[in-house]
């Protein structure tokens, strides 16, 4: 797969989750609120239309990011890298969507249900996985001198998250799971983009 389509399927990826999760929240008629929700519960089991955002919301998007990352890794294999950061990244984008969505959506009304503790644990398990891969994979990617601003950039994303999250207050402690959600929306879009432009500066050979 080529860098053109691949970084349209990181972006993609993106618009589709970011929009889903606007939009659905929007929908909602029962005060729900980015400052004190968790984005789990606009696809819990007593949500309205909770089929929708899970698809939506996490299935595509995620699906999408783990195609994403491996399409990556093979882009970067003829060098002498270490793969595992992007396996880091693979994971992250299955995780999320397998385990949050697929099997174990959030149960709102008994928080201590096995269904609920699964998707907790698939939900940190994803973000761990994600912080992981954006710690290391900017060493890998600095190996494609074409990619060494980009690593740079990708690698400070997980430093301003860490920061943001130090000025969340424990009234709104939704907006450290937004914050995460935008470093880790941030971190694919700036890789995606990469691509792109990549793509738009090969030269066309001649038939």
């Amino acid at each position: 797969m080529d860098n053109k389509t691949n970084g349209l399927i990181g972006i993609t990826a993106v618009v589709i989750g970011i929009a889903t999760i606007i939009i659905m929240a929007e929908l909602r008629t029962d005060g729900y609120n980015h400052f004190h929700k968790a984005v789990s519960e606009l696809g819990s089991t007593d949500a309205p239309n909770r089929w929708v955002f899970n698809i939506l919301g996490f299935i595509i998007p995620w699906l999408l990011i783990a195609l994403f990352s491996f399409n990556l890794l093979k882009e970067f294999r003829t060098l002498p890298i270490k793969s595992y950061p992007f396996y880091l990244f693979i994971l992250s984008g299955l995780c999320l969507t397998i385990t949050i969505a697929g099997l174990f959506p959030a149960n709102m009304e008994n928080r201590q249900s096995m269904t609920t503790i699964m998707h907790q644990i698939g939900a940190l398990g994803g973000g761990i996985f994600w912080f992981l891969c954006a710690l290391t994979l900017w060493c890998q990617l600095k190996k494609n001198i074409l990619w060494k601003n980009t690593a740079i950039t990708t690698l400070l994303i997980p430093f301003i998250l860490i920061l943001s999250m130090s000025f969340v207050s424990t009234d709104t402690r939704a907006l450290s799971q937004r914050f995460l959600f935008i470093a880790m929306y941030v971190f694919i879009l700036i890789v995606s983009v990469k691509q792109l432009l990549m793509a738009n500066n090969t030269p066309q050979k001649n038939n």
